[in-house]
């Protein structure tokens, strides 16, 4: 019997390796001489193994591993398929999304960016105000549980972000939505998820917020379309910037997109919340 036979029966090479040990004899490879010579094992030894008590003992331990292992797979794959159900219908839900530019709030100053000391101009400040102004009211206001199934966050490590996500959630729950829009190329992943480019903290406090009943399944958020990022700014040299993040962004580069917002144009940058 070869060792494939011994195989199809059930039992595993470790298992082969414990009770049978080495072949009884071995036989030239048929299909190529380059190739190990077939291992050979006597019928009857198999079969008596396979009859005694140290074998019974084995085959039930990897028949209930094998079980617990497929197990594990049928709930993951249940988990998976339920999470795509969720996505997809939060996704029916905000259909059309002309529907949420709803303009909750626009009055955005720029005491709101929480920023104590600068060395902007006024005049730099001004075009930072006008154009979150802008991003506020063409962003789409989503209900934070739909924010939840629909999109998704990377997130940080919360032993590294309490503090500041407490404080937002602090400042999110006595006075609403105070601040910039989260923002997206509206990119999505397998789970049919629209990645946010920016947020992190906010979008702890928001869970936390949510979690814990301080906020309503209907409290709005203002997600951002980053392809309208260069109709909020009248500057040529921002808007110009932002139309090159397109332009990268349609060839594919993900990455140099996010890198002309995070880090080679501080205007884009402060306006988007986006510091990768």
């Amino acid at each position: 019997m070869t060792k494939t036979a011994v195989l199809e029966r059930g039992w595993t090479k470790g298992a082969i390796r414990k009770f049978l040990g080495q072949a009884d004899k071995t036989s030239p490879n048929p299909y190529s001489r380059k190739k190990p010579p077939v291992q050979l094992f006597d019928i009857q030894r198999v079969k008596q193994c396979e009859e005694s008590s140290d074998f019974a003992a084995w085959k039930k331990k990897i028949s209930q591993r094998r079980r617990a292992a497929q197990q594990t797979a049928n709930r993951k794959k249940q988990g998976i398929e339920y999470e795509k159900a969720c996505v997809a219908k939060a996704w029916e839900q905000l259909n059309p999304l002309s529907n949420f530019r709803t303009s909750d709030w626009t009055d955005f100053t720029w005491q709101h960016l929480g920023i104590l000391e600068s060395e902007l101009t006024d005049r730099e400040k001004d075009i930072a105000v006008n154009a979150v102004r802008k991003m506020l009211k063409k962003s789409y206001w989503i209900p934070v549980d739909l924010l939840f199934d629909a999109f998704n966050q990377w997130g940080l490590d919360a032993a590294n972000t309490d503090n500041h996500a407490a404080q937002i959630a602090d400042s999110i729950a006595e006075y609403g939505w105070k601040g910039i829009p989260l923002v997206s190329f509206f990119l999505k992943n397998k789970m049919g998820r629209v990645q946010l480019d920016s947020g992190h903290h906010r979008w702890i406090a928001l869970k936390r917020l949510r979690d814990t009943g301080k906020i309503g399944a209907d409290f709005r958020v203002p997600v951002f379309d980053l392809d309208l990022m260069p109709s909020c700014f009248e500057e040529k040299g921002y808007r110009w910037d932002a139309i090159e993040a397109l332009s990268y962004l349609e060839n594919g580069d993900y990455g140099l997109a996010l890198k002309i917002y995070g880090r080679e144009n501080w205007m884009l940058s402060l306006c988007s919340g986006i510091d990768c």
